[in-house]
């Protein structure tokens, strides 16, 4: 599935988006093993991993609007097309607008948690 998303959703916004997945994985790990060998806060992991969590739902929302862009473009280029056609090209398009909300969330309580256990 996310092989089919990474080409459907189309290279130039799925990879950057599924990099900063990757990115923000192995940011909370190291955070992890940080606080639990020092018991030390990490404020500027916290920060980036919510920066890039914001940084990618924004990126899928201008992949988006580009995709809606570029489909409307089509779709006045060739004139009367089949609503199912048209209802694809919109779940394309929020591909990355999806991947990238997930992140950001996800990225949102690994932030809210680091904090929360920081302030103890």
């Amino acid at each position: 599935m996310l092989r089919l998303h990474l080409i459907e959703g189309g290279l130039w916004w799925m990879l950057p988006i599924y990099i900063l997945w990757l990115t923000v994985i192995v940011l909370t790990v190291l955070l992890i093993v940080r606080y639990l060998k020092t018991g030390e806060d990490s404020k500027r992991i916290r920060e980036v991993i919510l920066f890039l969590g914001s940084f990618a739902f924004l990126y899928g929302m201008l992949g988006q609007a580009l995709g809606i862009m570029q489909m409307m473009n089509c779709v006045g280029e060739v004139g009367n097309i089949a609503p199912a056609i048209i209802a694809k090209g919109f779940v394309v398009s929020m591909l990355p607008t999806m991947y990238g909300f997930v992140l950001m969330l996800v990225s949102f309580v690994v932030w809210f948690v680091a904090k929360r256990i920081s302030a103890k």
